[in-house]
């Protein structure tokens, strides 16, 4: 019972380790999602509201 219950233990503490770098690999990926996006919506913004022209 016991070796069962250090056994589960470590299979839990690994599972948060993994999950704690699953979460930072998230973050990296959704920061330069919006990175993207942001890029995006300027260039969405200049087609749609061009610089008048003063004459």
């Amino acid at each position: 019972m016991k070796i069962n219950q250090l056994n589960s233990i470590k299979l839990i503490k690994d599972l948060f380790k993994d999950i704690k770098k699953n979460e930072k690999e998230l973050d990296k990926s959704i920061s330069e999602f919006d990175k993207e996006w942001n890029l995006w919506e300027k260039k969405q913004k200049k087609k749609w509201n061009p610089k008048k022209k003063t004459s």
